[in-house]
């Protein structure tokens, strides 16, 4: 079970699955520099997470496409001229979002 107390209010679950699966994605993503990691983590809860509660997962694709962009927008922000990593992260973040938005999870395939 994910229990998040951070903000708590009632709210969509999608919406602290999302987040989440952002920070999963996006930090294996900084260490690694690959999300391929963190794709069988990713598949597993879901499956897991939607065997037990699959109403839970009806707006998931909308608040995780809102959670990286939002992760992109941050990255942006922070951007130096003389980050030797800048492309590969948008490159990154673009990738995942193009996959939520178009019904492929990202780490599901």
């Amino acid at each position: 079970n994910v229990i998040d107390l951070d903000r708590s209010l009632p709210s969509d679950p999608g919406k602290d699955l999302a987040e989440f699966l952002t920070v999963l994605r996006s930090r294996t993503f900084k260490r690694t520099g690959s999300s391929a990691k963190a794709d069988a983590p990713t598949r597993v809860f879901l499956e897991e997470y939607g065997a037990q509660l699959p109403r839970n997962l009806g707006n998931l694709a909308l608040h995780w496409g809102a959670f990286i962009l939002l992760s992109l927008f941050h990255h942006v922000k922070k951007w130096k001229p003389d980050d030797p990593v800048f492309e590969r992260r948008l490159q990154f973040y673009s990738n995942e979002f193009e996959d939520v938005v178009s019904g492929r999870l990202p780490g599901t395939a």
